[in-house]
């Protein structure tokens, strides 16, 4: 009996020194003395393991899209204000074209006029020539005819010729003597339109 007393006593002893020693364990670790984690495995808490949500981004990454979109929109601003700038550009040259178009018209027109004019001069300088030839080569009675059918001023360009063919000949000019075939009228009106024709051309002859 007195054995087994004893070794209860020695269980009850051993239990009381283990519930000290863990008390003062516990003691030093709250004041931050030791930490038991670091020595008795199992007590240490596993820190929560953190999850990325790719479906969900971090405020770091919507400042980035923030940024991204910022920058993309100025650039769509400065793409609008460059294609404005060349479509003004293009309107202008367009214009510019269509003036050119014009005027080079206008030209080839005023081209094919004076051109035309000196064709009509040209034919008609040969008209008269001919015609002047033809007169003094006939019967006066029969050139008289045929002036009757003409205008005044077809008559008058014809006779300016025969008075200059006749000159540069060193001959007399038969125009006087056509004159007073023609009608008293009609001759009357060419002899005025022949005099202010040479007045025209003294004065440019003599400016």
């Amino acid at each position: 009996m007195g054995s087994l007393s004893e070794k209860i006593k020695i269980v009850y002893l051993l239990i009381v020194i283990f519930f000290a020693i863990g008390v003062f364990l516990y003691l030093l670790d709250s004041w931050g003395l030791i930490r038991l984690e670091d020595h008795i495995p199992g007590l240490a808490e596993e820190a929560p393991e953190l999850t990325v949500n790719d479906d969900h981004p971090t405020e770091l990454e919507w400042l980035r899209l923030e940024k991204e979109q910022a920058r993309l929109k100025e650039m769509e601003v400065k793409l609008d204000s460059e294609k404005a700038r060349l479509d003004e550009m293009q309107k202008e040259l367009e214009s510019k074209r269509q003036n050119l178009q014009e005027r080079e018209s206008g030209l080839k027109e005023a081209r094919q006029i004076f051109e035309d004019k000196q064709k009509e001069a040209f034919v008609r300088d040969q008209m008269i020539s001919e015609m002047a030839e033809r007169l003094v080569s006939m019967p006066p009675e029969d050139a008289v005819k045929i002036i009757a059918g003409w205008s005044n001023t077809d008559a008058v360009d014809v006779f300016w010729k025969m008075e200059s063919n006749a000159a540069a000949q060193g001959k007399k000019s038969i125009v006087p003597y056509l004159l007073t075939l023609i009608p008293a009228e009609r001759s009357a009106i060419l002899t005025s339109l022949m005099m202010d024709a040479e007045a025209q051309r003294l004065a440019v002859s003599n400016p």
